[in-house]
């Protein structure tokens, strides 16, 4: 019966617990804004391919 009170006592895995929590919800945020900036990201990218093949004289 001590070994069980033991248990529900150990707060030892809750740092873990508290990292991952904190961990994933940084995850959902950075994959929310960057799925936002998609496209302007892709335009930007763009721009700079068109940008460098100009200045090498060849077409797309």
């Amino acid at each position: 019966m001590r070994k069980i009170q033991d248990f529900l006592h150990d707060e030892s895995g809750a740092t873990a617990i508290e990292y991952g929590l904190m961990s994933a919800i940084i995850f959902i945020g950075l994959l929310t804004t960057l799925t936002s900036l998609n496209g302007s990201i892709v335009g930007y990218y763009e721009r700079i391919v068109a940008a460098m093949l100009a200045a090498f004289g060849m077409s797309s």
